[in-house]
């Protein structure tokens, strides 16, 4: 428990208070007298943007968590492993294949201009207010393509774990239709969907199924909404005023600490999130411990209207983009071209990843033990603690971590000539951490923590407490018991948790592009700069690969196995 304590003390709260202090004095202190209209406005446009994401994202993710849950159709097994492929492809790659699509040069760009006259322009923006505008929806849409997952994800958990026999009782209730009146009530309360089933099932679903996921989709609102809000690559990439371009510029080119306060609306935002999905849905999400429950078949129809729904929106979130990569990389000669190029960077990435996702696997094993065995309110409060960073965005992460590691390598620096121990640390913190690998993993155990977590903490739910009473019959040590009972059931816990945080470590682009030292450097910040020189080709390759190099294993490994991660 102490060690556990410890670890989110170092990983998580001591660079967040560092970078509070350091907010409060030198030009970050300045910079809160610059909080100027500019900055509400583009934080008012980061809002509209996160919340359009967010409805567009729930548009596609209830009715496929619906699909994949309460109906059957072609495919169903494999849509279930190939609807998180999004989530296994960092958003800025999920943007260069839409710019191939709907961009200046794209393939749809040039055939509505060519047949109808069109320009479509990716970057424009809508709904002007006091001479600006503040909807832009070509990020919008790019934003709810790469994160509707996560909500599908929750949802479909919720799903699995609510009792099915009231759904299945309201099939037997008599109810006359409605016909066009109950359609048009449909969409009026955003429950179109409904009509994608039997009528005979939408009562059940409305009255009973729907209720019931409403801390779910809640839930899954807040991470669409706090990954839109806090993503830097894809407004970037289409010129969209939000805030966190400012934020980036000044990270990199004005102080550290001053990106902090000019994030603070946005911190603000997410904070409020938080504290909503917390008061409201935390108790029904991820404290419950409830096993999943199979749907009977009898709410379990065969269902093609629902199937052909859920299919295509895979393959036109996940599966256009990807496409239009593929056909822009070209022949092979392309692809050995690029990777002679960024082969020193494909192994430097590919290092970190697993390096992180063993470190935050590790993390994430200490914390939910000790969470396990603590009071349940204080297991909760120590497992909340970990998601403190999501308040904030990655690019505010880096700049929290580049000046907590600046500072100890400073104050260690100053004192490293009192005795020869003291010199190592001080060496090992200068080159070891803050000028080399360790500071990626310290953003990475900031970010991903959380995951590896409540991977842990879901292992251990499962485990039956008759087998520990048993345990304790045996007489046996606490060690013994450990390694002999829990030790092979929190086994699968584990190795989610480092898969999840393989994944996230090597996409991961935010923080990287803040802390990374001058001699080090890793494929998405390379992918990144190369937009910029118009590389498109070599660019569309490297994505592909990149793409092929995660998504394919851990999809065949599902496919084959038949395994799923639970994450809640």
């Amino acid at each position: 428990m102490v060690a556990a304590a410890l670890l989110v003390a170092a990983t998580v709260l001591a660079p967040m208070v560092g970078l509070g202090l350091e907010m409060g004095r030198g030009p970050a202190a300045r910079q809160w007298a610059e909080l100027d209209e500019v900055l509400v406005e583009r934080a008012v446009a980061t809002l509209v943007l996160a919340l359009g994401a967010t409805l567009l994202a729930l548009g596609i993710a209830i009715p496929f968590a619906l699909a994949l849950r309460r109906a059957r159709f072609p495919g169903v097994r494999v849509l279930k492993a190939l609807y998180v492929a999004p989530l296994l492809v960092p958003p800025h790659i999920q943007a260069i294949g839409w710019m191939r699509i709907i961009g200046r040069q794209g393939t749809l760009t040039a055939w509505l201009n060519e047949r109808f006259g069109c320009e479509l322009d990716v970057r424009a923006g809508f709904l002007e207010v006091g001479g600006r505008d503040v909807f832009y929806p070509g990020a919008t849409w790019m934003l709810a393509c790469a994160f509707w997952p996560l909500a599908a994800l929750i949802i479909s958990a919720g799903l699995e774990r609510i009792d099915p026999r009231p759904e299945e009782a309201a099939l037997f209730v008599p109810r006359r239709p409605r016909g066009l009146r109950g359609l048009i009530h449909g969409i009026c309360h955003g429950r179109w969907y409904l009509f994608l089933f039997p009528r005979a099932q939408r009562q059940g679903l409305e009255s009973a199924t729907l209720p019931l996921l409403s801390a779910h989709v809640l839930a899954g609102a807040f991470f669409v909404f706090i990954f839109a809000a806090g993503c830097y690559p894809i407004p970037a990439l289409l010129d969209t005023p939000s805030i966190m371009y400012t934020v980036f510029i000044t990270a990199s080119q004005v102080a550290p600490a001053a990106a902090g306060v000019i994030a603070m609306p946005l911190v603000l935002m997410t904070v409020l999130a938080l504290v909503v999905v917390e008061v409201f849905g935390s108790e029904r999400v991820f404290q419950n411990r409830a096993r999943p429950r199979p749907a009977p078949a009898s709410i379990r129809p065969r269902n093609l209207r629902a199937g052909a729904f859920a299919w295509l929106a895979v393959l036109v979130t996940a599966g256009l983009p990807f496409e239009a990569l593929v056909r822009k990389a070209g022949g092979i000669e392309t692809y050995r071209l690029i990777f002679d190029n960024v082969k020193e960077d494909l192994a430097r990435s590919f290092q970190l990843a697993f390096e992180g996702g063993l470190v935050v696997a590790l993390g994430g094993l200490v914390i939910g033990l000790a969470a396990d065995r603590m009071k349940r309110s204080r297991g909760f409060l120590l497992e909340a603690t970990t998601l403190l960073p999501f308040a904030f965005p990655a690019v505010v992460v880096g700049v929290a971590v580049n000046v907590f590691w600046a500072n100890i390598a400073n104050a260690l620096a100053r004192i490293a000539g009192h005795s020869a121990l003291l010199g190592a640390l001080a060496d090992f913190v200068e080159h070891g951490v803050y000028r080399g690998e360790g500071i990626f993993m310290a953003c990475y155990l900031m970010l991903f923590l959380c995951f590896a977590t409540r991977c842990v903490r879901t292992a251990l739910s499962r485990i039956e407490p008759r087998q520990i009473e048993a345990g304790l019959l045996s007489g046996r040590s606490p060690r013994a018991r450990f390694w002999a009972i829990v030790a092979p059931q929190i086994l699968p816990g584990f190795l989610a948790g480092f898969v999840i945080a393989f994944i996230l470590c090597l996409g991961e682009l935010g923080a990287s592009l803040i802390v990374q030292p001058p001699d080090w450097s890793t494929v998405q910040i390379r992918i990144f700069n190369m937009i910029h020189f118009a590389r498109d080709e070599e660019v569309a390759a490297l994505c592909v690969m990149l793409v092929s190099a995660v998504v394919l294993p851990v999809l065949l490994y599902v496919l084959a196995s038949n395994r799923k991660v639970e994450v809640l």
